[in-house]
């Protein structure tokens, strides 16, 4: 969870804050290489981290997976550097989880 947080979240966020976030008077141009950069680094520390197992504690996913799944998601709509293929796959299989669209649908229709 605090690799996920830490490192990938925090990556992510600091391009975020610099593309829309912070008043255009305090954005920095260069920052999207920098967090790039550290999201990717992140990213190959993370992968060692599963060591032939599905989900980052092993065979069940857990709190880390959902948060890691969600940044993911953050960091390919952000188009951040490509996914290393076992993440790609990792991602995939998180996302296509029932209880994920079951979540979307009840998070939808409660804003109908």
């Amino acid at each position: 969870t605090c690799l996920v947080m830490t490192e990938i979240d925090a990556a992510l966020w600091l391009k975020a804050k610099h593309r829309f976030a912070l008043p255009a008077e305090h954005r920095l141009e260069g920052v999207g290489p920098v967090a790039s950069f550290e999201y990717s680094r992140a990213l190959a520390a993370l992968g060692s981290m599963f060591e032939g197992a599905p989900y980052l504690a092993g065979d069940t996913p857990t709190v880390p997976d959902f948060i890691l799944a969600h940044c993911l998601s953050w960091a390919v709509a952000a188009k951040m550097p490509d996914l290393p293929q076992e993440l790609a796959q990792y991602h995939a299989a998180m996302t296509a989880r029932p209880a994920l669209a079951a979540a979307k649908a009840k998070g939808d229709s409660a804003l109908a």
